[in-house]
Parts: C-alpha cells; structure tokens; sequence
C-alpha cells in the first residue's frame, strides 16, 4: 500500500451501516495496512532527516504501540487521517493508556504524545491533511496528562492507601475515562 495524498480512501457510508461479511474484514484489514505504512514512511523519513536511530525507534515504537492500544480493545475503525478523532478523544486515549499500562512514567508518555503529534506534522508536511491545526490543542494538554499520571502512580504505590480507597481516588481522578471502553 503507498501513502498517498489522498490517504485512505473507504467508503465510509457503507461501512459505518456495518456490513457484515468480507467487505468489512476487508476495510479493516485496509486501514490497519495503512496505519502502519503510514508510521513506517514517518520513520524512513526521520531516517532520511538524519534523526538518531535510538530516536527513530522510540518513535516508531510508541506510534505501534498507541495505535495497537488504541485499537486493541475496540472493533472501531481508525486511521492515522482521522485528526478529529484523536483530538477529540486525546485526554480519554492518553487517560487508559496510563490505566492499562499501570507503570507508565514520564518519559514513556512524553514519548507516545511527541510521537503522535511528530506524526501529524509528517502527515501534513506530506500533504495528506491540510489542516493540523488540532494538534496545538493536542499539544496544550500534556500537562495536565502527566499530572494525572504523576498523581495516579502515586496512588497506586502508596501503602498507606487501602485498594477501596485506590479505587476511590483513581476513580475520581479519572472520571469518565475511568470508564471509557478500551478494557
């Protein structure tokens, strides 16, 4: 599959009717093809960019991983083209990875979100979105992500702290997102 500048093409009236059977094996089989095509142009590109390799795998190893979590515990339908998706759904993405991951710290998800937001910015550059203006938006949130991070981490290693009482506070901490579906 190449990265064009159209990107994905699917038809997206039929599939969102849910049609069962081969056709919707294969879109998904398709938008998880271009997915990581689309990861694997950024790192030849950075590779061409003269970036490090050390920094080219931490890159491309996050962008597998966020979009394997991403879509792991879902049947959606997600390809890198949809901007609004993740801009919409950033603070609720970033919240179940530090969920699920448990351990997750600092440099892990400093990672994940740089490589995403590296990511659009390629994506654009190649013309395949004209407008990556959402990922400023993207980009404002880290703080507040990592604080709750830090504060979840906290939490959860704190003996003082019985397992209701964890669940209470990580509960609150997260709000909805405790609950958002991605298991």
């Amino acid at each position: 599959m190449r990265i064009t500048k159209k990107g994905f093409q699917y038809d997206n009236a039929r599939f969102e009717n849910e049609i069962e059977g081969e056709y919707g094996d294969e879109v998904f089989r398709l938008a998880n093809e271009y997915n990581y095509e689309m990861i694997n142009a950024f790192a030849r590109n950075l590779q061409k960019s003269g970036v490090p390799q050390r920094k080219i795998e931490e890159n491309v190893r996050y962008l597998y991983w966020f979009t394997d979590m991403l879509l792991g515990d879902t049947q959606d339908l997600f390809v890198w083209d949809n901007i609004c998706f993740i801009n919409d759904n950033w603070e609720h993405i970033m919240c179940k990875i530090i969920l699920k991951t448990g351990d997750i710290n600092e440099k892990i998800l400093l990672g994940i979100m740089d490589s995403v937001i590296d990511l659009y910015r390629f994506i654009r550059q190649k013309e395949i979105l004209d407008d990556i203006s959402e990922i400023d938006k993207i980009a404002k949130r880290k703080t507040k992500i990592l604080e709750k991070m830090m504060k979840y981490n906290k939490v959860r290693h704190d003996p003082k702290i019985s397992e209701d009482e964890k669940e209470e506070i990580i509960c609150n901490l997260f709000g909805d997102f405790y609950w958002w579906p991605f298991g």
